[in-house]
């Protein structure tokens, strides 16, 4: 039986299923003791409300749980060990935020096209920032291209948080630059989703991905950690049971 809440679950509103992570023994340590479930959203007791973006759009939700129960048919890997389960789920997540592999035109070369329609590709600040966010952007690519190449060779590994934190970067850097090339439409727009509005959308979407999946800091202490080797932060209640460490 499970009772909680969790904010910033992806179209929890439309999804039949989601990925529930439960303390099942307070006596474990910290990511000890959780247990990793196949949830039925429609299950008595989920309630789903969803959040408005500054986009206008709602592709996050906060769910509530109520004495939901949970069948152990449901449940994904050995009891206690759902943290190794939830890695897994999410380096594969963090690989597959950055795209499908291929090199080609995107998201700078559209702004390259629609500055030199409004006028701006005529700046040379905003030509040099635009050429930056095409080099940016190819390089991502191909790093997409060759992590892919190697996946049938080994598990997403941290370099997907490396593409991820360059992927969050960039967003941001194209959506500060749709409104340089769109002024006008960046101010003026009628609804998320309007053609007329897709400098206005870049911009409030621009740090979605700097928080989804994984946010850029948590990124940056994996890099840290696992790539470059350095030492981990010092948690004194690492080996403390959950049921005993301070809440604040």
């Amino acid at each position: 039986m499970v009772n909680g809440q969790k904010v910033w679950s992806s179209y929890s509103h439309s999804a039949d299923f989601g990925l529930l992570m439960a303390r099942t023994d307070p006596a474990q340590p910290k990511h000890r003791g959780i247990t990793y479930f196949l949830l039925d959203m429609h299950s008595p007791g989920v309630e789903v409300r969803p959040l408005r973006q500054l986009n206008g759009k709602s592709e996050f939700g906060e769910v509530f749980f109520t004495d939901v129960v949970v069948p152990d048919d449901d449940r994904l890997g050995p009891e206690g060990r759902g943290w190794s389960v939830a890695m897994t789920t999410l380096m594969a997540e963090r690989s597959g935020l950055s795209g499908r592999p291929g090199v080609g035109p995107g998201q700078a070369d559209a702004i390259a096209t629609r500055a030199r329609q409004t006028g701006a590709w005529d700046d040379p600040v905003i030509r040099d920032q635009i050429m930056q966010a095409f080099v940016a952007e190819r390089a991502l690519q191909m790093a997409t291209v060759r992590a892919f190449a190697g996946l049938g060779r080994s598990e997403p590994g941290a370099e997907g948080s490396i593409r991820k934190l360059m992927h969050a970067q960039l967003e941001v850097t194209l959506g500060l630059l749709a409104t340089e090339v769109e002024p006008g439409d960046a101010i003026a727009w009628t609804a998320p989703g309007d053609d007329a509005a897709a400098a206005a959308e870049a911009f409030l979407s621009a740090k979605i991905l700097s928080i989804a999946g994984g946010t850029s800091e948590i990124q940056r202490n994996i890099i840290g950690e696992r790539v470059l080797g350095l030492p981990r932060d010092g948690d004194p209640y690492a080996n403390q049971p959950f049921d005993q460490r301070p809440h604040d």
